[in-house]
């Protein structure tokens, strides 16, 4: 069995340094710096954590191609401090889950609750059936995505 490299994160320096408190190898390289960084992390990491703003520094065919790829694992997320946060993605995952649709309880709310939280990018997709085309399309698309 091969053994698991780090979990590496490159993003801003306020994202780095909270990380790395908990142990996580942290870099906050320069937008210049950034894919050599990048390509380092994808060498040498089981899993590569990506701020949305670092993202933003590499190639997005190099991100879609390492994001696709089986390892290491690559995920883009907020960074700490995002002035331009998406303010529709609440409602956006609310509709992608149905939420809308459910009914008012405690356990409703708590999910509701999870989804305010989390910041990602939804499509609503209603046929079934279509649901790997258009996501296979807009991954393909896509300068970030986000796995969970």
């Amino acid at each position: 069995m091969t053994p698991m490299g780090p979990l590496v994160l490159l993003g801003d320096e306020a994202t780095c340094a909270g990380f790395a408190l908990a142990g996580v190898e942290a870099l906050s390289p320069s937008p210049s710096e950034a894919p050599a960084a990048f390509a380092r992390a994808l060498e040498s990491a089981s899993m590569v954590v990506v701020t949305r703003g670092l993202a933003a520094s590499l190639a997005p065919g190099e991100l879609r191609r390492a994001i696709a790829g089986e390892r290491p694992i690559v995920v883009v997320m907020p960074d700490l401090v995002d002035p331009d946060a998406d303010t529709g993605v609440a409602a956006r995952v609310r509709a992608v889950l149905g939420i809308g649709a459910w009914p008012d309880t405690a356990a409703v709310r708590e999910q509701q609750e999870l989804v305010e939280f989390i910041e990602i990018p939804c499509e609503a997709v209603t046929d079934p059936a279509e649901a790997p085309a258009r996501v296979a399309a807009a991954v393909a698309q896509a300068d970030v995505v986000y796995q969970l």
